[in-house]
């Protein structure tokens, strides 16, 4: 699978190696990349999708089935395996494609020298079983695959030292950027404001307290200061004094709207906690959703992209279009899933548990399947939002592949492992070595 545009001439000349049906496919699947990755015109990628699912299509028995001549060649199982993470729902090729392929992949992995596989690919394709390309932060992957790359023999040496170069040279961007955002980390960053309303909620207030505190968020105003406890003065001055530039930006649609619904829907889960409520599912999820977060963080990520963030764009998003509604379901059920029970307020698994009164394993794959169809709508909303430039778009991809990359086995963000540590010092201190 292709990381980066960079890699690209040299995965073209490697393909061309490979058996006519592989490399057809092979073909089909890197187009199918570039077109998820790059931005082309929505109507070009609908039908170039089109044609990619009639292509795997011919490579089906007439039972279905896929033909067993595809498992011939190891990498191009990978490859197939890969893209079809880019289905849509009703895409039933690409759901056969992925249960076939992953069928594939799991026996080679457990006995790589029958397929011929080298223990590099091996372990290539345990770590792309575990997590495919699409759901992965582009610098990790960048991370990995490099490596990889490396030790291909078929890799073109001006293209690793120019990936190497690229990485560090982004990666000294971003020291130098961290360095000024660390300064002001409260009042620029919308996650550290998001996360210090969170813990006003989940850690520190009393039910009186945060009712007062969400009346004064709705009211909105430097005179409701006051009448807080004076540990929440400083959060909520904060909170007045960090929306300046959004609200330029988005003047009509009242003052830290986002905000003030987060508030709303906390204050509705410490009402629950406080009375020892027990909401059904439908009434945690219209509340849940939105807790999550995603609502409020995603269109704040957008202030100071530039030109390319519209009053339209912001419109699009706090409009709740089912591209961010994807990414806030897939949010709130992860971090359900690896919480469980911790959570003090019950969660969506122990809901739908008690409401349909079925085990917790049951749930975990019923929920584990919502997760992977709201991937599939974010996918559709990426072919089908022709008014929204792409690079929003791919902010709320990256911001769901957060999730996965937090959430998927544990709360990372809560019990800091040895991965998450890795994976900090590897983006933000240790260059590569060229």
């Amino acid at each position: 699978m292709i990381s980066n545009a960079s890699a690209l001439p040299t995965v073209l000349i490697k393909s061309s190696r490979k058996p006519w049906a592989i490399f057809i496919l092979y073909m089909v699947m890197t187009g199918m990349v570039v077109v998820f990755s790059f931005g082309f015109d929505s109507s070009d990628k609908k039908d170039f999708m089109f044609h990619a699912v009639n292509i795997f299509n011919k490579y089906k028995n007439n039972d279905g089935t896929f033909k067993e001549s595809l498992t011939n060649d190891v990498e191009g199982l990978l490859e197939l395996y890969e893209a079809a993470y880019m289905r849509v729902a009703g895409e039933v090729v690409l759901d056969d494609a992925l249960a076939f392929t992953k069928g594939q992949l799991e026996k080679i992995t457990k006995d790589p020298l029958q397929w011929n596989c080298t223990q590099t690919l091996s372990r290539h394709i345990e770590e792309a079983l575990e997590r495919p390309i699409w759901k992965r932060l582009p610098r990790l992957e960048a991370l990995r695959y490099i490596p990889f790359y490396e030790q291909q023999d078929s890799h073109n040496e001006s293209l690793l030292r120019l990936a190497k170069l690229e990485f560090n040279r982004l990666q000294s961007l971003h020291k130098r950027e961290l360095s000024q955002v660390s300064k002001c980390v409260v009042e620029r960053s919308g996650a550290s404001k998001e996360f210090a309303l969170y813990d006003t909620y989940d850690c520190y207030g009393t039910y009186e307290e945060l009712e007062i505190f969400n009346e004064a968020i709705q009211r909105w105003s430097v005179t409701c200061i006051d009448v807080l406890p004076d540990y929440m003065k400083f959060v909520y001055k904060i909170f007045l004094d960090s929306y300046c530039e959004m609200e330029e930006i988005m003047a009509s649609e009242g003052k830290a709207y986002q905000m003030k619904e987060l508030s709303r829907h906390y204050m509705i889960e410490a009402k629950w906690k406080n009375e020892g409520y027990e909401p059904t599912s439908e009434e945690h999820e219209s509340v849940s959703f939105l807790s999550a977060g995603y609502k409020m963080l995603i269109p704040t990520s957008f202030v100071s992209m530039g030109e390319k963030v519209t009053e339209e764009a912001f419109k699009w998003a706090h409009s709740f279009p089912l591209f961010i509604k994807s990414a806030c379901i897939i949010a709130r059920i992860m971090d359900d899933i690896v919480e469980g029970k911790e959570k003090d307020v019950v969660s969506t698994v122990e809901c739908y548990m008690k409401e349909h009164d079925v085990n917790e394993e049951y749930v975990y794959n019923l929920f584990k399947e919502r997760v992977e169809d709201a991937w599939k709508d974010m996918n559709l909303e990426l072919l089908t939002c022709k008014d929204i430039p792409m690079v929003l778009k791919m902010r709320v991809i990256n911001l769901a592949r957060v999730i996965e990359s937090l959430y998927k086995y544990d709360d990372c963000l809560k019990n800091v492992g040895v991965e998450l540590q890795d994976n900090i010092k590897s983006c933000f201190v240790n260059a590569i070595t060229v």
